[in-house]
């Protein structure tokens, strides 16, 4: 088997991938940094 690293190099696949986790967290009901600038939750 061969296993492979996978990056996310493209700008447009990364930011699907935020506005993913920003769909999955908005459906959790997770609270938001209000006091952030940045408009999607902190990746811990």
């Amino acid at each position: 088997m061969k296993h492979y690293k996978i990056e996310i190099t493209d700008k447009a696949l990364s930011h699907m991938a935020e506005i993913y986790i920003i769909a999955q967290c908005n459906y959790l009901h997770l609270k938001w940094p209000r006091d952030s600038n940045k408009p999607y939750p902190i990746r811990v």
